[in-house]
C-alpha cells in the first residue's frame, strides 16, 4: 500500500475517492505467460493478469508535460516494479509509432474465449492508443481472428470489451496502434477474460457501506454497498440493449476501494503521521480492495442509477430444497452441497480450527437440515460448532476461531482516541444474560422401508412436500385403478418432483412416497458435542463447562455496547479487535472492544458510525 496506509489513520480527513470495478470473469481461460518486447523496465507486466492489481497511478516517464516534479506524478524508485504496462516506445509528433507496441499472451490450455476486456490506465487519458487490435492464434501460430476497436468511436473508455466467441485459441497478440496525443507511451492497467466496467470518482454521486458481524453467529453477517451514478444518457437502464453494466447474475464481482487525498506529511518519533502543508500536493492513498457481488440495478426519473451490492453471503437467499440426509455428514460436506446448490465454487467458504485444534469443517452434523435460505443454514452451522462467521475482503466466508483474550487471533487490530471520532462514544447497557440453552438435534433413520405419504396426482409434472425422510422411491399405490404411472421422480428429504404418465386428462393417479422415516430427538440441558446442529438459544441452566457453551456464555455476559459517529473508517472490518478511549478509560488504558458494525458514507465527504461491544466488564 502507498505510504503504508498511514494517512487513512489520520483523524483529519481531506478529499475522498472511490474506485469501483464490476466484472464477470471467465475462470475457464487462464494466462500461462504474458510478455512484451516493448516494455518500460519498471513495468510489472505480470500484474495485468490479476484484476486486483489494477492501477491508476500516474508514473512520471519523461513524456512531454508528464514529468512535473510537484507530486502529481510518482517518480519511479530505482529497482522497484510498478503494476501495469507502460511501453518503452514513445509516439512521434503525429501520435504514431515506428513499430507499434505489442503484448503477447500465451494461454495455459487451448481455450474458448467469449469476452476479453482491456482496461487502459485512466490516469493519463492522453496516452490512450488510437486503436487496439486483438489478434487470436491457434496452437500452430496461425491467425484465426482479429478484433479491433478505434478509440474515437468508444464511449466506454477506459474499458474495451471484445465480443469474441471463438474456440481453439492458444495465443493472443495485442497491438497498440498510435496514441491519441503526440509524444505518449501506451499505458494499460488490466486485462481479463470476461467483461469489466471501471467507475471512478467523477461518475459516483454517493455511496453507503454497511458491514455487520457478531462474535457468535446468532445473526447473519452482512456486508452491503450501494452507490448512485448519473444516468442522463440512459446507458445504465436495464431495458437499454446497449446498457453498460455487466451481466446481472451471481458471477458478477464488484470490487470497491476507498482513498484519501494524501498531502505532504512527515512522521513523529512514534511513527504517527503529521500533516505539514494541506496546500502542497495531491496523491491518493487507497485501502485494500473489497470483493462483493452485484445484487440489483435500478433507475429512476431523476436520471440516476442505483446499484446494490453485497457479500457472497448476502446473495445466498435461495431456500435449500435439495436436502439429502445421511448419517455423520461433516460441516464441510454440507457446506459444499449448499454452495453447489447455489452454483458457487466450494472454495468460497474456508475453515479454521477451534481452540482444541479441531477443524470446524470436520465437525459432524447428525440431523436433517430445515428448509431455510442457504445463508441461514451456513449461519446455523457456524453457530453449532462455535465458530465466528466472517466476511473477508477477498470475497470469501470464513469459519474463524477468534479469541477475545488474544488480539493476534483477529484479522485487524485498531486503536482509537477521541480525535478519531466525530462524537464521544455512547454506552448502551446490554441485557444481563447469565444462562444459556443450546438444544441438540439428533436424527435417527428408521430401520425399515415404509410408506411416508400419499398424493393424488393429475398433472404431468408436480412438486410434492412430505414428512422428512430418506426417500427410496415414488410408486403407484396398490389401490389405484387408473391407467397412470410414475415416469420419473427426483426426491429429497422434504420434497420431490414427480413426472407422470397420465393417459386420460383430468384423471388422478394415487402415488405413494416410500422410504425411511427420520425421527429427530431434541435434547436440552446438555453438553455440546460435535454431532450438533443448534437452531436457537434460550435461557436455562448454568453452563457445565463445555468449550462452546463457555464461549457463548462469556459473550452473552458482556455488559456494554458503544456507538459513536466517525469520519469514515474504511480500514475497519466488522469482526475486528479494537482499543477505544472512553470517558472512563483514558489513553493509558483504552477499553478493549469487538467491532460489531462499521458504517461508512460518502457524498464527496466521508462520514459514518460504528458499534462495538466492550470486552472488559
Amino acid at each position: 500500500m502507498a505510504l503504508e496506509q498511514k494517512y487513512l489513520n489520520v483523524p483529519i480527513r481531506a478529499e475522498g475517492y472511490i474506485d469501483i470495478m464490476m466484472y464477470v470473469p471467465d475462470n475457464s481461460v487462464k494466462i500461462a505467460n504474458i510478455s512484451s518486447d516493448d516494455i518500460l523496465s519498471y513495468s510489472n507486466i505480470d500484474s495485468l493478469k490479476d484484476i486486483k492489481n489494477y492501477t491508476n497511478t500516474t508514473i512520471a516517464t519523461l513524456e512531454e508535460n508528464l514529468w512535473l516534479l510537484n507530486g502529481a506524478f510518482v517518480n519511479p524508485t530505482p529497482g522497484r516494479l510498478y503494476n501495469g504496462y507502460i511501453s518503452n516506445s514513445i509516439s512521434d509528433e503525429d501520435g504514431n509509432f515506428e513499430i507499434n507496441p505489442t503484448i503477447d499472451i500465451e494461454l495455459s490450455t487451448i481455450s474458448t474465449i467469449e469476452y476479453f476486456s482491456i482496461v487502459l490506465n485512466p490516469a493519463v487519458r492522453s496516452g490512450y492508443p488510437k486503436q487496439v487490435e486483438v489478434v487470436l492464434l491457434d496452437s500452430q501460430n496461425n491467425e484465426v481472428g482479429t478484433f479491433s476497436k478505434i478509440m474515437s468511436k468508444e464511449s466506454s473508455l477506459p474499458n474495451l470489451i471484445y465480443d469474441i466467441h471463438m474456440s481453439d485459441i492458444a495465443k493472443m497478440k495485442i497491438n497498440f496502434i498510435g496514441t491519441s496525443s503526440p509524444h505518449r507511451r501506451i499505458r494499460v492497467s488490466n486485462m481479463i477474460f470476461g467483461k469489466v466496467i471501471t467507475l471512478t470518482q467523477d461518475e459516483i454521486l454517493d455511496s453507503d457501506y454497511l458491514d455487520k458481524c457478531s462474535y457468535v453467529p446468532d445473526s447473519i453477517p452482512s456486508r452491503t454497498f450501494s452507490f448512485s451514478l448519473e444516468n442522463y444518457d440512459k446507458r445504465y437502464n436495464i431495458d437499454n440493449p446497449d446498457n453498460e453494466y455487466v451481466d446481472l447474475d451471481r458471477q458478477t464481482r464488484v470490487l470497491i476501494r476507498n482513498g484519501y487525498n494524501v498531502y505532504g506529511y512527515t512522521t513523529d518519533e512514534e511513527g504517527n503521521p503529521v500533516i505539514n502543508n494541506p496546500d502542497q500536493i495531491k496523491q491518493i492513498e487507497w485501502d485494500d480492495w473489497k470483493e462483493l457481488r452485484l445484487l440489483e440495478v435500478s433507475t429512476d426519473s431523476d436520471n440516476t442509477c442505483t446499484i446494490q451490492t453485497g457479500s457472497i453471503l448476502d446473495m445466498m437467499t435461495d431456500t435449500y430444497t435439495q436436502e439429502r440426509f445421511t448419517n455423520n455428514r461433516t460441516v464441510r460436506y454440507i457446506v459444499a452441497n449448499l454452495l453447489n446448490f447455489m452454483g458457487l465454487d466450494t472454495n468460497i467458504v474456508t475453515f479454521s480450527a477451534d481452540k482444541n485444534g479441531k477443524d470446524y469443517g470436520d465437525y459432524v452434523i447428525n440431523t436433517v437440515l430445515p428448509e431455510l435460505p442457504v445463508r441461514e443454514l451456513i449461519q446455523l452451522l457456524a453457530f453449532s460448532v462455535g465458530a465466528t462467521l466472517l466476511i473477508k475482503d477477498d470475497g470469501t466466508i470464513k469459519f474463524a476461531n477468534l479469541d477475545l483474550d488474544d488480539p493476534n487471533s483477529f484479522t485487524h487490530h485498531h486503536s482509537f482516541t477521541y480525535d478519531d471520532f466525530a462524537s464521544v462514544p455512547k454506552a448502551e447497557q446490554l441485557e444481563n444474560t447469565t444462562k444459556i440453552s443450546l438444544p441438540k438435534y439428533n436424527a435417527t433413520i428408521g430401520t425399515s422401508e415404509e410408506k411416508i405419504q400419499s398424493f393424488d396426482v393429475s398433472a404431468y409434472n408436480v412438486d410434492v412436500s412430505y414428512s422428512q425422510c430418506v426417500p427410496t422411491g415414488a410408486i403407484k399405490s396398490e389401490e389405484d385403478t387408473s391407467q397412470g404411472s410414475v415416469q420419473s421422480a427426483d426426491l429429497y428429504a422434504h420434497r420431490g418432483n414427480l413426472v407422470m404418465n397420465i393417459p386420460v386428462a383430468g384423471v388422478s393417479t394415487k402415488v405413494d412416497i416410500v422410504g425411511y422415516k427420520i425421527d429427530v430427538a431434541v435434547t436440552q440441558d446438555r453438553t455440546v458435542t460435535n454431532d450438533t446442529l443448534i437452531i436457537d438459544t434460550q435461557l436455562i441452566k448454568e453452563d457445565p463447562g463445555d468449550m462452546i457453551k463457555t464461549k457463548y456464555k462469556n459473550w452473552y455476559g458482556k455488559k456494554f455496547k458503544y456507538t459513536m459517529n466517525t469520519r469514515g473508517e474504511p480500514l475497519v472490518d466488522a469482526g475486528d479487535y479494537a482499543e477505544i478511549e472512553t470517558p472512563f478509560s483514558g489513553r493509558d488504558k483504552p477499553m478493549r472492544a469487538y467491532v460489531l458494525q462499521n458504517h461508512v458514507t460518502f457524498n464527496g465527504a466521508w462520514g459514518g458510525d460504528m458499534e462495538v461491544i466492550a470486552l472488559d466488564s
